[in-house]
């Protein structure tokens, strides 16, 4: 039996629409050398009782303690080079795995890298597989997506959904913080590892993931900690003076793209949520001396030399 370099955690709350396909796509991999590691948050559903049919190491909790702190109780107990943060609701390609080892035991100066990321349903029925390396602009507030024919890629953001990160490199930077229970965890951590260490976040093209995204779009506290954690991580990473000379920016931006798509799902929540943290950052400003954003400039600059395809907030 291959010793495992790569542990998987996946924590879950009711996923019993997903584990299934999830799991056989993860035991279905031509790479083989990996564990996996599922945290359950309380569910109520089949979901653990489908979980004991596969090799996995299963952690029950009778609450749900949030996507973050769940994921760094597992990292902290992983003992392999690179750790594997995945999404219930995802599918694996075959090759997945295989092609983010390769590519990560290429890479000295790797933090993370995020595989290509497409759509769910069109990976189902074998539809076209449009996926994007993000860039998180911290000028306008807003998660960026750019089409890009390359193999690989330095990005500024690699999103929670898929992540691939070299534990032995990254050691205790690789933690969410958990104040955020859920939503834009990974812009804050991406940008940590930009602003505050030498090694690089990466895209590589030729790994697939398929997510279903669509399905946690409805939820009420998503809109609100989405908001709440986005306005966190920018005041966290600017200045004072930084922040409110962007703070015209972060209201149209906002604005825009809720008139454009998000009304369908907050028509109401939204505006007022988005009013609300967009005031109230403002009596939290501190001015800030721990971090170099050039680095995050200079990759979103040569990021933007490309066709921009859409942008978002989670």
């Amino acid at each position: 039996m291959l010793q495992p370099t790569i542990t998987i955690i996946i924590p879950i709350l009711n996923g019993e629409k997903y584990i299934k396909t999830c799991l056989d796509s993860i035991y279905a991999q031509t790479c083989k050398n990996f564990e996996v590691v599922i945290l359950d948050n309380g569910s109520k559903d089949r979901t653990i009782e489908i979980a004991r049919n596969y090799p996995a190491k299963i952690i029950e909790n009778e609450t749900n303690i949030g996507w973050a702190k769940a994921n760094n109780l597992c990292v902290k107990q992983a003992k392999t080079k690179y750790v594997f943060l995945l999404n219930i609701d995802t599918i694996l390609d075959p090759d997945c795995l295989k092609r983010l080892y390769k590519f990560a035991e290429s890479k000295n100066d790797l933090g993370c890298v995020s595989p290509r990321i497409v759509e769910y349903s069109e990976f189902l029925s074998g539809g076209k597989l449009d996926g994007y390396p993000l860039a998180f602009d911290i000028k306008d507030g807003l998660i960026k997506a750019y089409n890009i024919d390359k193999e690989y890629i330095e990005v500024s953001f690699v999103p929670g959904t898929a992540l691939f990160a070299n534990l032995k490199n990254l050691q205790s930077s690789l933690y969410f913080r958990e104040d955020f229970f859920i939503y834009h965890e990974d812009v804050e951590l991406s940008l940590r590892i930009i602003t505050q260490t030498d090694l690089k976040l990466y895209f590589l093209n030729t790994a697939i993931v398929a997510h279903d995204s669509k399905q946690s779009f409805s939820r009420v506290s998503t809109c609100r900690r989405a908001l709440r954690n986005l306005f966190t991580c920018l005041i966290t990473y600017q200045d004072r003076q930084e922040f409110l000379n962007n703070y015209g920016t972060y209201g149209r931006k906002l604005f825009r793209i809720y008139k454009d798509f998000y009304y369908q799902y907050y028509p109401f929540a939204y505006p007022v949520f988005s009013i609300f943290y967009l005031v109230i950052s403002v009596f939290k400003l501190k001015k800030q001396t721990n971090f170099n954003l050039n680095r995050l400039h200079n990759i979103n600059k040569k990021m933007s030399a490309n066709q921009k395809q859409f942008e978002f907030i989670f």
